[in-house]
């Protein structure tokens, strides 16, 4: 109860892997905290959960083999010597790069090889190691990921950047609240070899079927976070020819083909200067930081793949990075991008200073293509951290308004007003390439 409570304010990463009671707080004989006393005692219950206490549960049988081999897996990767078999992978402290370290020496120890999707859909030992014996894993059906369930609301299907990250979505699902149902449509189903001849309309196509097995029916809430938001533009265009309603698009940070235009290299040079001769040593030495700091960003999301890929050794990793690239390469092949008849959110993150660009528009180049109303939003980020825990917050206040939900509360009717609330299905259960690339 105590951990559900937390659960609702606070990080996955914050929350109390052990929580243990003390009728009292020891303290020393000045009346100070006996902190060796508290870290004597933790020890003590630490011992006594893991010596032989790691095969049962209070409320189950004793587990198998399988149950065991990676009940130890965890608790090392995890560092919690006392975590159990029912215990959450993420609410333990696991994040991106542990799930794929973990994943990774299962694929070595049991010769499979698992998506990320898969643990989000399985987060304890428990149900992990029954989707391991399993001889069909449910992660190998379509890419639609459920995040969070919610109520009976329409619910909003997201894409992520390059590189697919879906473990972040957490974070966003728990501030969008307990209503609104999640889902990310997971770029990471598709292989390399299976998006070789393919087209960005054909990703989309199929990106819509599996969204169709949760909602077969508009209006649709759909969003795309740079080169996420490349393929649902194409979904959302895709959808309106079919007849069927978008009641939302929302696009983060996520520029039109052909924006923003690269000013002539002598222009550049000379704003460089000009701006350099105009402002003291202090104010220079900030701008040359401030510079370096946005190449580093440039570089940041590839650099992620690069660790991941010396961490895990494995082949998930080069997995995800060789579809990462495939996905781009399907933009950057997609000539025409073709107008869209609805209406656009533009969310986009605060930006630095980028001179060698013509970054004039609010709306990021989109009016050229969108014959509906364009509404902008600025989100207190930078491009690499919109979806980051620390700023999911003001993200999840910039949807919720248009999704017309209150944080926590019942979902009202679509954004627009003479489109009904939609009761969608069920939700079923989860069977950036950088800043330059928008």
């Amino acid at each position: 109860q105590l951990r559900s409570r937390l659960a609702a304010r606070l990080p996955g990463y914050m929350i109390p892997a052990l929580i243990h009671r003390l009728d009292d707080l020891p303290v020393t004989p000045s009346g100070k905290l006996d902190r060796q006393a508290i870290l004597a005692t933790l020890k003590t219950a630490t011992a006594l959960h893991t010596r032989g206490g790691s095969t049962t549960t209070p409320e189950s049988e004793p587990i198998g083999e399988t149950d065991e081999k990676i009940l130890a897996l965890w608790r090392r990767l995890l560092d919690q010597p006392m975590l159990q078999v029912d215990d959450n992978f993420f609410d333990a402290g696991g994040h991106s790069l542990l799930a794929l370290r973990m994943l990774g020496q299962v694929e070595r120890e049991f010769g499979r090889m698992l998506r990320v999707a898969a643990l989000l859909g399985a987060p304890t030992v428990r149900e992990f190691s029954r989707l391991l014996r399993d001889d069909e894993p449910a992660d190998h059906v379509g890419c639609a990921v459920t995040i969070q369930t919610g109520g009976p609301a329409a619910p909003l299907f997201f894409v992520s950047g390059y590189g697919g990250e879906i473990v972040m979505f957490r974070d966003l699902a728990r501030e969008l609240g307990q209503a609104q149902p999640l889902v990310v449509l997971d770029t990471t189903a598709f292989t390399a070899e299976e998006i070789a001849g393919l087209t960005l309309p054909d990703i989309a196509t199929r990106m819509i079927i599996d969204m169709r097995r949760i909602q077969p029916h508009g209006p649709y809430h759909l969003s795309g976070f740079s080169l996420g938001g490349k393929y649902v533009y194409e979904m959302a265009r895709q959808l309106r020819t079919a007849g069927e309603s978008v009641a939302l698009l929302a696009l983060l940070d996520c520029d039109a083909p052909g924006y923003p235009p690269r000013r002539p290299m002598p222009q550049r040079i000379a704003m460089h200067l000009r701006r350099m001769l105009g402002q003291g040593l202090e104010a220079n030495g900030r701008y040359v930081r401030d510079r370096l700091r946005w190449l580093a960003s440039r570089f940041r999301q590839r650099d992620l793949f690069e660790n991941a890929r010396e961490l895990a050794e494995t082949d998930v990793a080069q997995a995800m990075s060789a579809t990462a690239e495939a996905m781009l390469a399907l933009w950057e092949a997609h000539e025409d991008p073709g107008s869209y008849d609805g209406d656009l959110l533009v969310i986009r993150a605060r930006r630095p200073f980028r001179p060698s660009v013509i970054d004039d528009d609010p709306q990021l180049g989109w009016s050229s293509l969108v014959s509906g109303t364009i509404s902008v939003r600025d989100h207190d980020a930078d491009h690499m951290s919109m979806l980051r825990p620390e700023h999911v917050r003001d993200l999840a206040d910039i949807l919720l308004e248009f999704l017309g939900t209150p944080p926590g509360g019942p979902v009202g009717a679509a954004s627009d007003p003479k489109q009904p609330a939609t009761t969608a299905s069920p939700v079923a259960s989860p069977g950036s390439r950088l800043a330059s690339a928008s």
